[in-house]
């Protein structure tokens, strides 16, 4: 959900953060293509298309604390209030909206200590999720 639905739709000016390919993966994934191949495994589409490739946009090293408290303050604001509306539409008391972890940046904090806290604030709204659904789980069980 946070990746597929909710940071693409955050409204960013901000350059994308670019990936290039690790040789250590390109190796991984001629080697699995060749076993795959070997197999005689069926595939729809082309063997190429398991191959990695760059992905163009800005360094990573080059993002700033500034840029970084941003983008974890947006996530965050985005994550919590999806997570708000799934914990009132399917209500539970042990883990109702006010059970969500709440997070306000510090406007007067340094930049790298902003962009600290903005991740483990995300970081925190993650592992409630994940903490709510393990439980959700185990009680079905």
């Amino acid at each position: 959900m946070l990746a597929k639905r909710l940071l693409p739709a955050l409204d960013a000016a901000d350059e994308r953060i670019g990936l290039r390919t690790e040789p250590w993966v390109e190796k991984s994934a001629n080697l699995q293509v060749k076993g795959l191949r070997k197999l005689g495994v069926s595939l729809h589409g082309d063997w190429s298309d398991l191959t990695p490739v760059d992905v163009d946009g800005a360094d990573p090293s080059a993002v700033t604390d500034d840029q970084t408290a941003a983008a974890g303050a947006a996530t965050h604001v985005a994550l919590r209030a999806w997570l708000v509306h799934r914990a009132e539409t399917n209500p539970r008391d042990d883990w109702g909206p006010a059970t969500i972890p709440k997070w306000s940046p510090d406007p007067a904090a340094p930049s790298a200590r902003a962009a600290a806290e903005a991740v483990a604030a995300v970081a925190d709204l993650v592992e409630w999720a994940v903490r709510r659904t393990r439980s959700k789980r185990a009680a079905r069980a």
